[in-house]
Formats: structure tokens, C-alpha cells, sequence
């Protein structure tokens, strides 16, 4: 009987789900990398309308705990072992996967404004073998009702997930703004942030700007290094790399970090703005200031005012006095440093 018979389900869906399998541990790789090395992601970057490293470094890559890829990967597993036992199971199997694929690449269009090359040829797979097995539906012969194949094609991956959400350590966040700080911190004497070592025995200077998703995950990076060592303090300068002039809407995710530290609440703010700050779109102001506990209407008072705008500017004059144009950049003890050199820095 031909591979293309409806009757005959043939090899080209289980190809398709170990294709998507693949395509998803790739994008596993680059998340990795992304949130872990982050000089090592530039190769799958080709501008702002096609970055890796935007879509990988957004809010939306982890979903419930688990990064996307990794639900990718078990997905498709479950297709796959699901075509090995030609269970019905595939058919709402892989019509969860090709609706997720839209789902996906939607939220990339409207939301992120960019375009990652291996998430769309994981959704074209997806795509393709939901069509495929729309057409040879016929010959998957074992009902949804049989209980035999619940185990494989079900219950497995569902166990792998678990696995993974319990003892799979959170490469891609730090402590979140639900939380308070795990670690001391305070304030220089000209007024920046700090959190670590109460007498550091190295000081990192990290400037960085809330609409950079290569902040963010530098950011979560640095705050990681400094839990693992013990005599390390993190400074949090600002460089949101434009003048910050009153009554226009310059600067405002710097002027939030301050107005939240009047507060007293500017980590929590910092770990928000990083998770949520879209430049294309306003702050939502309520859902900012109820998530980091913050009086709302102090804040927008704050956040409007003249000294709040010349604080923001003096972040920026002192980025430019220091010579920072990139960002993140970081000075380990006064000392200009990439970010795949912290380590070495600080040892």
C-alpha cells in the first residue's frame, strides 16, 4: 500500500515528530545559551525583525515553569510514541502542537516584534504534521479509549516533565519581584543600588536598560554570580542611552526604578521591569505598582516629577562620563569587563 494512502499511516508523521524534536532541543540549546552564555547567542541574531536572543530572553520562552522547548521537545515525543503505537491519540496530539505553533508565532508578531528562525521552522513542523495526520487519520487504529498506549505516549512525558520542573535548577531566573531580595542590600554613597557582600571584596558596576532584552538576561546572570559568591556586590547603574528631558516620556522605566526605590521596593521594581518593560507599549502603571507593592498615585506623583527626570539624566551622564555605550556592560573594581569575563574577574 502506498505511504500516502489514507489507510496507512507510513513513516513520513513519526519523521515529522523526530524532526520537532530535534528543531526543539536546538531552541532548548539556544535558550541556554541565551540566559547562560549570552556573548555566545549573536549567531542566530540577524537584527531586530529576526533575534533569537529577544525571543529567548522574553517573559513568554518559560510557561509554567518549564522553558518552551522543553515542552516542544516532550510534545513531540509524545507524537512520536504515539505514531509508533498508531494511537488516535496523535490527532488532538499533534492539533495541540500546530495550534500552539499559531499561538506562538502570533505573540511573536504582536507582542515581541521579532522573529526567532528555528522557533518558525518548529511551528512549519507542527503545521506539517498535524496536516499529515489529518490525511491519514484512517490508520491510526487504536482508539483513544485503549489504555494500553496511555502509559508511552501520555503518562511518560508527563513524568519527564516533572522530572525536569523538580530537579532541573532555573538556569533562567533570578530571584523573582514576588519575593523579597535573598540577599543584603543597600545604597552607594551617589545614590545606586546594591545588592551582595555588605564588605565586598569585589564591586561589579552593571549598566544596563529595561528595553534591552540582552539586560535582562545579563542581569539575571550577574544576580546569579553574585548568590555563588559571598564576597561580591552587585551595583546597578543605569544607561537607558538618551537624554532624559522632563515632560517628555524619556527615561521611564529608569524614572520607575527610582520612584520604586523611594519606596524602598527598587529590586523588586528592577526584577519586574526586566520581566515585563516593553518599549513599544506603555507601562501598565496599576499592574506595576500592585505586583511590586507600591503606592500607586506616590508613584505617579514620583515618576512625573522634575527631580525624578534629573535623577534618570545623571544615570546617563554618568554612562557617557564612563565612556558605557553598549549594554549590559559591567566594571569589575573600576575595571571594563564582558560579560563572559565576569567570572574570571571576580576569582
Amino acid at each position: 500500500m502506498a505511504s500516502g494512502d489514507a489507510r496507512d499511516l507510513g513513516r513520513l508523521p513519526g519523521i515529522l515528530a523526530a524532526v520537532g524534536f530535534l528543531l526543539s532541543a536546538i531552541l532548548e540549546w539556544i535558550h541556554v545559551q541565551t540566559n547562560v552564555f549570552p556573548a555566545a547567542d549573536s549567531y542566530c541574531s540577524f537584527g531586530e525583525r529576526l533575534d533569537c536572543v529577544s525571543v529567548a530572553a522574553s517573559p513568554y520562552a518559560v510557561v509554567l515553569g518549564l522553558p518552551l522547548p522543553v515542552l516542544g521537545m516532550l510534545g513531540f515525543l509524545s507524537c512520536w510514541l504515539a505514531t509508533r503505537a498508531r494511537s488516535a491519540w496523535l490527532l488532538p496530539l499533534s492539533a495541540v502542537a500546530a495550534l500552539s505553533s499559531l499561538l506562538l508565532f502570533g505573540l511573536s508578531a504582536l507582542s515581541l516584534g521579532t522573529f526567532c528562525l528555528w522557533c518558525e521552522a518548529v511551528h512549519l513542523t507542527a503545521l506539517a504534521l498535524f496536516a499529515v495526520v489529518v490525511q491519514r487519520r484512517q490508520a491510526l487504529t487504536r482508539p483513544l479509549s485503549d489504555r494500553s498506549v496511555l502509559l508511552p505516549v501520555l503518562a511518560f512525558p508527563a513524568l519527564l516533565a516533572l522530572a525536569f520542573w523538580v530537579a532541573f535548577p532555573p538556569y533562567w531566573a533570578a530571584f523573582s519581584y514576588k519575593a523579597e531580595p535573598p540577599l543584603p542590600t543597600g545604597v552607594t554613597e551617589d545614590g545606586a543600588p546594591w545588592i551582595g557582600a555588605v564588605e565586598p571584596k569585589h564591586v561589579i558596576d552593571e549598566f544596563t536598560d529595561y528595553a534591552c532584552p540582552h539586560c535582562r538576561v545579563g542581569a539575571a546572570r550577574s544576580l546569579r554570580l553574585v548568590s555563588r559568591h559571598a564576597g561580591v556586590r552587585l551595583v546597578r547603574r543605569q544607561n537607558p542611552r538618551m537624554h532624559c528631558r522632563a515632560g517628555t516620556t524619556a527615561c521611564s522605566f529608569v524614572r520607575l526604578a527610582d520612584c520604586a526605590a523611594a519606596q524602598g521596593r527598587f529590586w523588586q521594581a528592577d526584577r519586574w521591569l526586566f520581566a515585563h518593560a516593553n518599549p513599544k507599549k506603555p507601562t501598565d502603571l496599576g499592574a506595576f505598582a500592585r505586583d511590586v507593592r507600591l503606592n500607586q498615585a506616590t508613584l505617579e506623583a514620583c515618576a512625573s516629577s522634575e527631580a525624578a527626570y534629573e535623577a534618570a539624566e545623571r544615570s546617563s551622564d554618568l554612562a557617557r562620563r564612563k565612556r558605557i555605550r553598549d549594554t549590559p556592560s559591567y566594571l569589575v573594581d573600576g575595571k571594563k569587563v564582558t560579560i563572559d569575563e565576569l567570572d574570571d574577574a571576580i576569582d
